[in-house]
């Protein structure tokens, strides 16, 4: 939004004060990153990517899901984790 409106400089404080206060929480950070994307931050994005997976990390190492990805289709169930 603020790229739209010509105040580019205005966002990397905002993303970076976003990061700091998701700290730890892996769905707020791929959100983050995901905003970081749509304005073409493929860069700036990729840490906040790689700090969500290992946020969302259990004791084993095992990747946590926030939930199963689906097209849409209720029926759609997840597979289960070999991990």
């Amino acid at each position: 939004m603020l790229k739209r409106k010509n105040r580019e400089s205005e966002a990397e404080p905002i993303y970076k004060a976003a990061i700091e206060k998701a700290q730890q929480d892996a769905p707020t950070l791929v959100l983050i990153a995901d905003s970081m994307q749509a304005e073409q931050q493929w860069v700036e994005s990729e840490p906040v990517l790689r700090r969500a997976l290992a946020a969302g990390r259990d004791e084993s190492g095992c990747a946590v899901s926030a939930g199963p990805v689906s097209d849409g289709d209720p029926q759609v169930q997840p597979k289960p984790s070999r991990c």
